[in-house]
């Protein structure tokens, strides 16, 4: 309940009335925030449910219990938490002491009487896998922040790699762009285990159950998990294709730029393909943490890496790996076949160092 941070600016000003303030005091709370840096709109708010009751909790203490309005950003991947705050809304004050007890009823509900306390367990796993860019409690990030921040971080390296991204400021005072990539690794790398950890999981437990709650669940719990994962994969990807650039190696930076895309790229199918019936369309107009924009300033890296190491010829990469050994040996003052796009290129290296 505090002011919220704006780019680089972050005062966390105390939003809450004095207790026993007169007057009528209403909240606008966010199930969901979209911030540009940090937010989760595709994906439920990344801190868990202990201390969205403390926070209400301190709502009720200061009185204001007149008017409450709740930002959802949508319905669909923020149904737990608009539940649970719904329910303390009617009045199950209860439930800020115990929030426990309202996951035990929302699983049931949603998703039958089998496998609660599996489903109940991903849930917490889930919480509990989110990165804590920050050093206050509520300073949890959702998929905006591998996507938006690689980007960032892409961006910068392509337009002057002898300076920091000023954009970056907010969570780490890393004092060059080499210290905020590896800052960034650090943090994503970490993540992406922990996340296809959770991944593998669920997984295991959508496979037992019954067709309509595998279809829920893979919907809703699973397609999350799905997004955080490959989002948190291109984003250390994107990180270590920096470093491997810095460091003047491009070929390398090229493949992991390269695996950089395919993450993002593929984050962005599992949500499209998550889409049945009526959803038909729900994941079209993501345009905030943007995975399939990701995706193409990947693209723009490795075209930029690739000129820097195999132009202006294009040729010494595609002998590396497209052509026999044999072949490499020999040097023609001509082109004899054209020359792979970075895609293609890509996939061929992929079959040397995997």
């Amino acid at each position: 309940m505090v002011s919220r941070r704006q780019w680089n600016n972050n005062p966390r000003v105390p939003s809450l009335p004095e207790k026993g303030a007169g007057g009528r005091h209403g909240i606008y709370y966010h199930a969901s925030f979209y911030d540009l840096q940090a937010g989760a709109v595709l994906t439920m708010l990344p801190n868990g449910p202990s201390f969205v009751a403390t926070e209400l909790s301190k709502v009720m203490e200061h009185g204001v219990s007149d008017y409450w309005m709740i930002n959802a950003s949508n319905i669909k991947p923020h149904t737990y938490y608009l539940d649970f705050i719904a329910s303390v809304w009617r009045g199950e004050k209860g439930l800020l002491e115990n929030p426990d007890k309202h996951l035990d009823r929302y699983v049931t509900e949603y998703y039958g009487n089998g496998y609660t306390a599996e489903i109940k367990s991903l849930y917490h796993e889930f919480w509990e896998a989110s990165v804590q860019y920050g050093e206050h409690s509520d300073e949890h990030a959702g998929e905006q922040f591998p996507n938006c921040m690689s980007r960032v971080l892409a961006s910068q390296y392509i337009a002057d790699p002898a300076e920091r991204s000023e954009y970056l400021l907010w969570c780490t005072p890393a004092r060059s762009l080499k210290e905020q990539a590896e800052w960034f690794l650090q943090i994503t790398e970490a993540a992406e285990r922990r996340y296809l950890q959770l991944r593998r999981k669920a997984e295991g437990l959508l496979s037992q159950l019954p067709e309509e709650e595998r279809s829920l669940f893979q919907e809703s719990l699973l397609v999350q998990v799905e997004i955080l994962h490959q989002s948190y994969r291109g984003a250390a990807n994107t990180a270590r294709s920096i470093l491997f650039g810095e460091n003047k190696e491009f070929l390398r930076g090229f493949f992991h730029a390269g695996k950089a895309w395919e993450a993002f790229d593929e984050g962005n199918r599992l949500m499209r393909e998550s889409e049945h019936g009526k959803w038909i369309g729900f994941y079209e107009n993501d345009c905030q943490a943007d995975l399939k924009q990701s995706a193409w300033v990947m693209e723009g890296l490795m075209a930029y890496l690739r000129a820097k190491g195999d132009g202006p010829h294009f040729y010494q990469w595609q002998k590396q790996f497209m052509e026999s050994e044999r072949s490499r040996r020999v040097a023609l003052i001509l082109n004899k076949e054209n020359h792979p796009d970075n895609h293609i290129l890509y996939q061929a290296m992929k079959r040397e160092y995997e």
